[in-house]
C-alpha cells in the first residue's frame, strides 16, 4: 500500500539499523535510503509519529543532530507515549554530548516499555559518559539479562571495566563478546 506511512517508516528504520549494525553489507548508502523512506512516510502522512522517529534516527546516524532532535521531539509531541521516539531523543542528546539531558527521555522510554531493551544500552552509555560507573554497570548488566547476546553492550561494559581498572573483568567480557561475534569491529562502533 503506497499510502501507508508506517510501512515507509519501517523501511527507513530497517535501513538505519542495518547501517549501524553493519548487517547485510550495509554502507553509507543505507542512510540515504533511510532518509528517503522517512521523507516518503512524511509525504504520505505529515502527522505520523513513526515517520518522525525514522527521520530522527536517519538524521542522527548522518550526524545531523539538531535536525534529528527536532524530528524526535515532533514524534513525541504527536505521541507522548512512544517509547521508541523517547529513546531516540535520549540517544540523540547523548551523541550531542548532552548526556544529562539524555537520561530523562531514556528513563521515560523504559517506564513506558520495560521491554524496549536497547534503551538500556543508550541509558548505560549516557551514565558511563557522565562518570556514573556503578549506575552504568548495573544498566549494562540489566540489558544483558534481556539481550544476552548483545555484543555492543559488552563492548561498553568492557570499556567501563578497563577504565575503572577492572582489567580481568574487562578481559572476561571482551572474550564473551568475541565468542558471540568474532568479527566485531571497534572501528565500526566508533564510526556510527
Amino acid at each position: 500500500d503506497p499510502e501507508l506511512a508506517p510501512a515507509y517508516a519501517m523501511l527507513s528504520l530497517l535501513h538505519s539499523l542495518e547501517h549501524v549494525n553493519g548487517w547485510n553489507g550495509a554502507g553509507p548508502g543505507h542512510l540515504d535510503r533511510a532518509l528517503d523512506f522517512a521523507r516518503q512516510a512524511l509525504a504520505v502522512d505529515a502527522d505520523d509519529p513513526q515517520a518522525y522517529h525514522a527521520l530522527a534516527l536517519a538524521q542522527m546516524w548522518r550526524g545531523e543532530l539538531d535536525e534529528a532532535e527536532l524530528a524526535a521531539e515532533r514524534a513525541i509531541a504527536l505521541d507522548p507515549n512512544y517509547a521508541g521516539a523517547l529513546a531516540a531523543l535520549g540517544s540523540i542528546r547523548d551523541y550531542a554530548g548532552r548526556h544529562e539531558g539524555a537520561i530523562g527521555p531514556l528513563r521515560q522510554a523504559l517506564r513506558l516499555d520495560p521491554q524496549y531493551h536497547v534503551a538500556l544500552q543508550f541509558l548505560g552509555r549516557a551514565q558511563f559518559m557522565l562518570g556514573r560507573y556503578a549506575d552504568a554497570e548495573a544498566t549494562f548488566r540489566a540489558r544483558l539479562v534481556q539481550t544476552p547476546r548483545s555484543d555492543t553492550t559488552r563492548a561498553f561494559l568492557a570499556s567501563l571495566y578497563g577504565l575503572t581498572g577492572q582489567i580481568e573483568a574487562a578481559r572476561r567480557i571482551w572474550a564473551e563478546l568475541t565468542n558471540i561475534n568474532p568479527t566485531f569491529s571497534v572501528e565500526h562502533l566508533l564510526q556510527v
